[in-house]
């Protein structure tokens, strides 16, 4: 009878290259080498090894690559966590080479400690990359209005307050002549990023009705459409994260801790996961703390406020923020409506309705 030996096959994406190292149960080289990153030669190795444990590090190319190992046989297939491989991220020597035997051996210790990623399905990847292509031209958008009102500025003159979406329109008046040559591609690229806005609106309230949760999710105070839908798709699937709460640390608006023996400092939060969504919710709960209806929430968060103490309004948005993260997993799982005052005591709700 054959014994088939376990093998682990560690591999190191780049954009052009693969550096791969294949190991068998008793750490013996089988394979070293590498390859280019394409679908052909990396569809080829994992044919070659259908039953191997393969081992990758998230990154631009990892999303095809989990699905076309899933696809090419039973073996394991693991998307590890870059932030928590600090032997790969911080070493002193590090190469690529090192790097996929490194993946490799710690695919055969202990898998559980790169924290495995599940890549998002592939239509809600596709639609969040709308989203982020808004942002995109949002970013530029607000880049384009800053550069023309500096150039206004060093004339001396000033050009009027106005919405980022139509200053392309009313500002273009004020403009001096003497820059208008200077600031007139400016107004015209303006005037087409308006455009695209608006087209990529109507692709957003298009998608927005695969995703009846969203409707349900921008119920909650301060939350709109955008950062609804941005949530949904950003999880994806809600049964992904264990337990609502844990909702603040998936998305790392939880503190940092390093305690030992009685110390125990006060740390950054560890901004794990999706940064645009964590902003997101951060720009979410200031609105929610300066100009959002009265809840439940928002009493918490202005309390946290009025107690003071060093940076205490910083420290009360990211609580209201790893707060909101946990409202909408909950309500997002429990298919209820939005209840503002939710579990609150009878003296809130008092004051609630006086």
């Amino acid at each position: 009878m054959t014994t088939v030996t376990p093998l682990t096959l560690g591999l190191d994406l780049g954009d052009t290259h693969t550096e791969i190292c294949c190991l068998d149960a008793k750490g013996h080289l089988v394979e070293r080498g590498r390859i280019s990153t394409g679908r052909e030669s990396l569809a080829a190795l994992f044919q070659r090894y259908p039953n191997a444990t393969k081992v990758f590090e998230v990154g631009s190319q990892s999303r095809w690559v989990q699905q076309l190992a899933k696809a090419s046989g039973p073996g394991e297939v693991i998307a590890a966590d870059p932030r928590q491989l600090h032997l790969i991220s911080k070493s002193c020597r590090k190469n690529d080479r090192k790097d996929a035997f490194l993946l490799c051996r710690a695919g055969q210790g202990l898998p559980e400690l790169l924290h495995p990623v599940e890549h998002r399905s592939e239509q809600a990847h596709l639609d969040l990359q709308v989203l982020r292509t808004r942002e995109t031209l949002v970013g530029q958008r607000t880049e384009l209005v800053n550069r023309i009102r500096g150039i206004v500025k060093s004339t001396g003159a000033r050009l009027p307050k106005c919405d980022a979406k139509y200053f392309f329109r009313k500002a273009r008046p004020y403009v001096p002549e003497a820059v208008l040559p200077a600031c007139a591609p400016l107004f015209a690229i303006l005037a087409a990023l308006h455009e695209q806005l608006l087209e990529l609106k109507k692709q957003i309230r298009a998608m927005s009705t695969r995703y009846p949760a969203a409707e349900r999710l921008a119920q909650v105070p301060s939350v709109g459409e955008l950062t609804a839908l941005t949530f949904v798709l950003t999880i994806d699937d809600p049964g992904r994260i264990r337990g609502c709460r844990n909702a603040g640390a998936y998305l790392g608006l939880t503190p940092k801790t390093r305690e030992s023996g009685d110390s125990s400092p006060q740390l950054r939060i560890t901004k794990a996961g999706d940064t645009r969504l964590r902003r997101l919710l951060v720009l979410c709960a200031h609105y929610l703390l300066s100009r959002g209806k009265d809840c439940r929430l928002k009493r918490w968060g202005l309390e946290l406020c009025r107690r003071g103490g060093r940076n205490a309004k910083k420290r009360a948005v990211i609580a209201v923020a790893r707060k909101l993260s946990v409202q909408l997993l909950s309500i997002w799982r429990s298919g209820e409506d939005y209840d503002p005052w939710r579990d609150a005591s009878p003296e809130l709700l008092d004051t609630a309705s006086a």
